[in-house]
């Protein structure tokens, strides 16, 4: 007696099951992952506002950075280089470190660089004080 065999794979007679249970513990676990990559982008966003920080669009190495996968996929964009000013009155040297450390911990795709302040504020005093009108 011949058999023929189907063309195709049937399904198997019982599919993969989950508990309630462990179905809530997977939202859990999704939620917190979610929570802590939310607040990785909110932090990052704070920090680029700080007015000691400088942000380069331009990598070391001439390409585009890109930010690490966790975030990139809400749309984060990376950062090349990051200037981190230096010299402000009152800012000792750990806090300039942990400053350093918390930009590293934050921004792992770039490359955090010391300068030295910029004046802007005398910079814009001039271009206010002088001119035609």
């Amino acid at each position: 007696m011949l058999t023929v065999r189907p063309l195709y794979q049937p399904r198997p007679a019982r599919w993969p099951q989950i508990s309630l249970k462990g179905f809530f513990v997977l939202v859990t676990v999704f939620g917190v992952w979610l929570g802590v990559q939310v607040k990785w982008i909110q932090d990052r966003h704070v920090m680029i506002r700080d007015p000691r920080i400088r942000i380069s669009g331009i990598g070391p190495d001439d390409g585009d950075p890109i930010a690490p996968l966790s975030i990139r996929v809400f749309g984060e964009p990376g950062y090349g280089i990051i200037w981190i000013e230096t010299k402000h009155e009152g800012v000792t040297a750990d806090e300039e470190n942990a400053l350093f450390e918390r930009v590293r911990a934050l921004f792992p795709e770039a490359v955090p660089c010391f300068t030295a302040v910029l004046q802007e504020d005398t910079v814009q005093k001039e271009v206010e004080g002088g001119g035609f009108f």
